[in-house]
């Protein structure tokens, strides 16, 4: 339970056992909601510390299903997606820095 503020400052092998819990419940998870997917987190959006989370996916889009949402009747959208010269410019600038 040590303190890190974000996700990249996590040790590697500290990353691997909590992505590596992640997919075990992942697949208890899978099994016990009846979903085909389950999301793995890395947030602190309120507190700078690292957080992991495990979520069963009941809609395959994304991870805001309604199932999680207390006011009911929101609607969502996919998010805009780039074009392809963007997304390639994207790679290649991400890639560089690696």
């Amino acid at each position: 339970k040590a303190h890190y503020d974000y996700y990249d400052d996590l040790p590697a092998d500290l990353a691997a056992a909590i992505v590596h819990l992640g997919q075990r419940l992942g697949k208890v998870m899978k099994a016990t909601y009846g979903v085909e997917r389950v999301a793995v987190l890395f947030t602190g959006t309120d507190v700078a510390h690292v957080h992991a989370h495990v979520v069963p996916m009941h809609e395959k889009t994304d991870i805001t299903s309604p199932i999680y949402i207390e006011q009911q009747g929101l609607t969502f959208r996919l998010a805009p997606r780039a074009g392809d010269d963007d997304l390639r410019q994207t790679v290649a600038t991400l890639s560089s820095k690696l």
